[in-house]
């Protein structure tokens, strides 16, 4: 079979519509990679590019994800994170570090640890 599956998608509307203030020609661009362990998607829109991949490694124990928005006519607005999440069997835990957005540096670290089967405390 195929190593993995490729998805596009593109909307063009003509005129006036309700997503674009003001009315005109609307593109909207998607294409989604899916491979064994990694998705992949871009989307073009107008006013910005958004990207993001997802990858699991150590036999899916750990996983990496980054996201990141492009806004070229306003730089404040572009913003990346990246998000690393390790999955143990009675654990998760969670580090973010992002910049831009309008809001400089960010990081995040979130540790939850099972308690019980149905209750998990962070």
């Amino acid at each position: 079979g195929p190593e993995g599956q490729l998805q596009v998608s593109q909307n063009v509307s003509l005129g006036r519509t309700d997503v674009q203030a003001g009315g005109g020609t609307y593109y909207h661009f998607v294409a989604t990679y899916v491979a064994a362990n990694a998705m992949f998607q871009g989307v073009k829109t107008p006013g910005a590019t958004y990207l993001m991949a997802t990858t699991k490694l150590l036999d899916e124990a750990l996983e990496l994800r980054f996201d990141g928005q492009l806004v070229p006519a306003q730089d404040e607005m572009s913003s990346g994170t990246v998000v690393a999440t390790c999955i143990g069997s009675d654990y998760t835990s969670e580090l973010t570090a992002g910049v831009g957005g309008g809001m400089g540096v960010k990081l995040g670290l979130n540790y939850f640890q099972s308690v019980t089967s149905e209750l998990a405390l962070g």
